[in-house]
């Protein structure tokens, strides 16, 4: 079987483990931010995006209804929790994103970063 590349915008279960303070634990979805060529590179790291299915009102996390990216429920993709990971802890693919949705992530990564 041939692995599935790394894709910008891919949804992915994440193994987070471990992690501190008010960073996201456990195993969840997570999306992935890195271009392409980075993802699949020798560094074997991803940047990602931890999913949550908590709508807390924070403007940095993007709404995302099924089926999109292979979520089941409706989920907030959380631009301010934006992490770099070994591609080890990736567990399976799920799916997708939408260009619009990577467009809004891309927005508030701007605005996060001032830039």
């Amino acid at each position: 079987m041939t692995p599935i590349p790394f894709r910008r915008g891919g949804i992915w279960l994440i193994d987070f483990v471990p992690a501190r303070g008010h960073e996201q634990d456990g195993r969840r979805p997570g999306a992935i931010l890195s271009i392409d060529a980075f993802s699949n590179g020798p560094a074997d790291l991803l940047i990602v995006a931890p999913l949550t299915r908590s709508a807390r009102g924070i403007p940095y996390h993007v709404p995302v209804q099924p089926p999109e990216g292979g979520i089941r429920a409706p989920s907030f993709i959380m631009c301010d929790q934006v992490v770099t990971i070994s591609r080890n802890q990736i567990l399976n693919h799920w799916g997708s994103l939408s260009m619009e949705t990577l467009d809004i992530i891309a927005d508030r990564m701007r605005i996060l970063l001032g830039i």
